[in-house]
């Protein structure tokens, strides 16, 4: 299998190319998880309505004309994820620690600038928030003793001519078949192939690495009308740096498989590119311990390009039936492959509201809708259309809840946050949905403020190292510790 085919919610066969440009890359891209200010994050990222931060430029850039200062922050942060992952009964665990830039930006405030017309003032933001990291290893380990991989590559194959197999696909089943992985099922049918491992038995194992992160540069103005009504909009330039890199391999640990000892499949790709995109938001201030917000982000455009290349390595206990040498060891490599192509991101509406309790406490609460099956790839030349396909069959809309509340103790405040992102699985086989749980704490003055989180994040997924119908899904589970700091000046 592809090391590029992760978690998917139906149990069908599965697009295995170590190409990506499937319904994969459209759902990773288009998710957005914790990242920005360390009291954003605090407050679980319920921020639509509230405002007076700069991580709303990637939520309700209204929020803006919140501030009476002009603001600058910054925000390191060190992540933690771990996956515990179970196979066909056994359960092994990894993990990875990476630092990283949660926030860094920029707030000029001008209140009452000429007072014309009711309008109070106006700001201008330039932001850069961090909306996903990719940092994080998988180990995955069992005996599986009803399939393999090469069980895949043959349903890939079968009916063609050997010729034809050669280069059916030069980064998956056609390795299998000049490492005599994969072979026809005797010498007179020809057209018909069985892999070596036979009915399972092997011992299946795949180790993964993941690498990079999704973030934002945001320029962004508001203004603020009579102090009641606020409006602002948000042009966001998204970069996108993803690597990963994967060993799968089958073993027959117990020499109950004829002639054969183990094969290994390494791939790897680098995904790389930007975008650009829109948000306009509002904030409605009726009474004054009450707001409510809205906002909506188009889709953003991404133009992207792929780096790719696997190979496959194999061993055997004695010369393959279908050898004309006397080797026991085998290996192909992938041509290096390149893609550029383009992917459309789902619109999202977001509907916020805020309760202030005198200058002392906040309740807030924002609701977001994303409707994952609308995401679209695009080639130079159109195509992606059964990608496309597999988009719509395998996502639904989603609705992703944020709560936060925020209590102040002169100059102390303290904050607790929670996220439920829903699931964006048309199957309920697979509930794939995220929560987190956040906590922070924060010291302010007049011209300086520090500021503190803690966000944990548990999603569980289904994952299939290859066909699902072939194979039993893996049951996932990634545990993501946050710790982040905001230092902030108003000037």
């Amino acid at each position: 299998m592809s090391f590029k085919t992760q978690v998917i919610a139906i149990l069908i066969t599965a697009s295995l190319s170590a190409t990506g440009q499937n319904e994969v890359d459209a759902l990773r891209y288009s998710q957005v998880t914790f990242g920005g200010t360390a009291r954003f994050n605090s407050l679980g990222g319920a921020f639509g309505a509230l405002g007076g931060d700069l991580s709303v430029t990637s939520v309700n850039p209204a929020g803006l004309s919140i501030y009476r200062a002009s603001e600058f922050s910054f925000t390191p942060a060190i992540y933690t994820h771990t996956t515990s992952s179970t196979h066909y009964g056994n359960t092994a665990e990894d993990g990875k620690i990476n630092m990283n830039l949660g926030n860094i930006g920029v707030v000029f405030t001008d209140m009452k600038l000429g007072g014309f017309s009711g309008w109070e003032g106006t700001s201008f933001a330039i932001t850069y928030n961090s909306h996903n990291n990719f940092h994080n290893r998988r180990s995955i380990s069992g005996v599986n003793s009803t399939s393999s991989l090469l069980d895949h590559y043959a349903r890939q194959v079968n009916g063609l001519n050997p010729t034809d197999v050669y280069d059916t696909d030069p980064f998956g089943s056609s390795l299998a078949w000049n490492t005599f992985l994969l072979n026809p099922i005797n010498s007179v049918d020809t057209t018909t192939y069985i892999g070596v491992v036979g009915n399972g038995g092997a011992e299946q194992r795949k180790y993964t690495l993941q690498r990079g992160g999704l973030s934002e540069f945001d320029i962004a103005l508001s203004g603020n009308y009579n102090n009641k009504f606020y409006i602002g909009g948000t042009l966001g330039f998204p970069l996108l740096d993803y690597t990963e890199e994967s060993s799968y391999t089958e073993t027959d640990i117990s020499d109950t498989i004829s002639y054969f000892k183990s094969f290994t499949l390494n791939e790897s790709l680098h995904t790389s590119g930007s975008g650009f995109n829109f948000k306009l938001g509002m904030i409605f201030r009726p009474i004054d311990w009450m707001r409510i917000g809205g906002a909506v982000h188009t889709p953003t455009y991404w133009k992207l390009h792929d780096n790719y290349n696997s190979d496959m390595s194999a061993q055997f206990d004695s010369v393959p039936i279908w050898s004309t040498t006397n080797d026991k060891n085998y290996s192909a490599s992938s041509p290096q492959g390149a893609y550029d192509y383009r992917l459309y991101t789902p619109w999202r509406l977001i509907g916020s509201m805020a309760f202030i309790i005198k200058k002392q406490g906040l309740f807030s609460v924002d609701y977001e809708l994303v409707d994952y099956s609308s995401a679209r790839l695009r080639g130079e030349l159109g195509g992606f259309d059964l990608q496309n396909a597999a988009i719509d069959q395998k996502y639904i809309h989603a609705t992703n809840i944020k709560l936060g509340t925020e209590w102040r103790f002169q100059p102390f405040s303290i904050r607790g946050g929670y996220a439920l992102y829903g699931s964006p699985y048309s199957n309920e086989l697979n509930d794939g949905s995220r929560e987190n749980y956040s906590l922070g704490f924060g010291i302010r003055d007049e011209g300086f403020y520090i500021d503190f989180a803690y966000i944990l994040s548990k999603v569980s997924e289904d994952y299939y190292l290859y066909s699902g119908d072939l194979t039993e899904a893996t049951q996932t589970t990634l545990t993501a510790h946050a710790f982040q700091t905001t230092l902030g000046f108003r000037f």
